[in-house]
């Protein structure tokens, strides 16, 4: 898991966040997974976890972009 979100981010520090975010989905969702289809649900909520932080990293470049054009 971290390996990926480090591979996919490029950052250490956000690799480690993602695989904490994952890691306390899976402690709250526990009881209601299907312990054979623990791996898939976790590399899923990692992969849509990193898409979440790509698009803010977007979203945040473009405002920072935005504001240093008009000024």
């Amino acid at each position: 898991m971290f390996n990926y979100a480090y591979y996919t981010l490029g950052s250490r520090e956000e690799a480690e966040d993602v695989t904490q975010d994952v890691l306390v989905r899976l402690w709250d969702h526990w009881s209601r997974l299907n312990q054979e289809a623990v791996t898939g649900w976790i590399i899923r909520v990692a992969r849509n976890t990193c898409l979440d932080r790509l698009r803010q990293r977007q979203t945040r470049t473009a405002l920072l972009q935005e504001h240093f054009k008009d000024a």
